[in-house]
């Protein structure tokens, strides 16, 4: 006798495949979740990694690393920190004689050839170094941000595809806006590098009203001795995201473009001081709501020349997660900047401190307490609920 061998039904078939749809969505966010957690991990790791070296530097130099040295030293601190993150060979072909990246006449690899509508060359001080730069350090790059390498390359003739540059997430304190404040004589106060590094004899880039003034406080080199309010109450170095390296009118708005602020450098300088805030912290709020405000596109090429000091450096003139903006009279000038951290971990970013540790930040944070963290000698108390 031949038995009869029952199948599914359709409707049963169907609630099966209803029963695994349900599953995997309630599956993925989880595995999501673990995966974002564990980027974060590794960003915080690459952090703590940058901590290490910076007191590994410290201790060797004396001082914090410089954010730049004028003519030919204009090399980021990132390039600085590589013989202390066993990144010795590359460290060895850079070339010191020369600049990191523009310069050396109008020779090898100067024209700034496009391709694709995209374009980020160098002169031939870049191609000198191009053997550095090519490479990409891991330990340089936040894992959450999923954005790839933002287009800039080094031409040596004007056809091919040039070679690619490294990228970072990882750039540095200096602090807030150095022109928020009024002398004692109501003028505008001099130039001063509020942050945890400082530009040896670097003459700040000031607008015509303030031009007199060169920063020479930004000079003085920044010792452990220096951090007044605590190592553990300074934000050394955050992150933010990387831009997509195409022209600005054919990019998108977000977290990866910087913008062109509403207001000069020095809008904001000389206000009354309003009981319970300082001249400094008014003057920021109002820089970072002028930037807000903005809706001029300025360059996408946040997070390319890993090499570079001319835009490896961040603000706290503006709290995590908001648009990043340069002041219009100073255009892309390393000290005078609105570039704000950020990151694509749920809430706020990863910072490093001057002790070492690595602490996230919600983007939820009071701006008074941004500002304080980004002092080194500010005299302000943050208490751990500030967070």
């Amino acid at each position: 006798m031949i038995s009869k061998r029952r199948g599914f039904t359709l409707i049963e078939l169907l609630v099966v495949i209803a029963i695994i749809a349900v599953l995997i969505a309630l599956l993925l966010p989880a595995v999501q979740a673990a995966r974002e957690s564990a980027r974060r991990s590794q960003c915080t790791n690459n952090l703590k990694q940058l901590g290490l070296a910076f007191h590994n530097y410290i201790s060797v130099n004396e001082t914090v690393p410089p954010a730049s040295v004028p003519i030919l030293q204009t090399f980021s601190y990132l390039a600085r920190l590589l013989p202390y993150l066993e990144q010795q060979q590359i460290y060895n072909a850079m070339n010191f004689q020369v600049g990191e990246r523009w310069g050396g006449g109008n020779g090898l690899g100067s024209p700034p050839f496009c391709l694709g509508g995209e374009c980020n060359a160098s002169g031939i001080w870049g191609a000198m170094n191009a053997s550095a730069i090519a490479n990409q350090v891991s330990s340089f790059l936040c894992p959450s941000d999923t954005q790839p390498a933002s287009g800039g390359r080094i031409w040596f003739n004007g056809t091919g595809d040039g070679q690619l540059v490294g990228t970072f997430n990882y750039p540095l304190n200096i602090g807030l806006n150095p022109y928020s404040a009024t002398n004692s004589s109501g003028g505008f106060a001099q130039a001063v590098m509020s942050g945890p590094t400082y530009m040896p004899s670097y003459p700040i880039w000031a607008s015509s009203q303030s031009s007199t003034f060169q920063g020479i406080s930004a000079s003085v080199p920044v010792t452990l001795a220096k951090f007044t309010d605590g190592t553990s109450n300074t934000v050394l170095v955050s992150e933010w995201l990387k831009g997509d390296g195409k022209f600005p009118a054919n990019s998108k708005d977000g977290l990866g473009q910087v913008y062109t602020s509403m207001s000069l450098s020095d809008a904001f300088a000389g206000l009354p001081t309003v009981v319970g805030q300082s001249q400094v912290v008014q003057a920021n709020f109002l820089y970072a709501s002028a930037c807000q405000a903005s809706v001029t596109r300025n360059w996408t090429w946040k997070g390319d020349w890993w090499i570079s000091a001319n835009s490896s450096t961040y603000s706290h003139t503006q709290t995590p997660n908001r648009k990043s903006c340069y002041y219009p009279d100073a255009g892309q000038n390393a000290v005078l900047v609105a570039l704000t951290a950020a990151s694509r971990h749920s809430g706020g970013v990863n910072t490093l401190l001057g002790d070492g540790s690595v602490r996230f930040v919600k983007e939820t944070i009071n701006p008074v307490t941004w500002y304080a963290l980004s002092t080194v000698d500010g005299g302000e108390v943050i208490t751990s609920d500030s967070f």
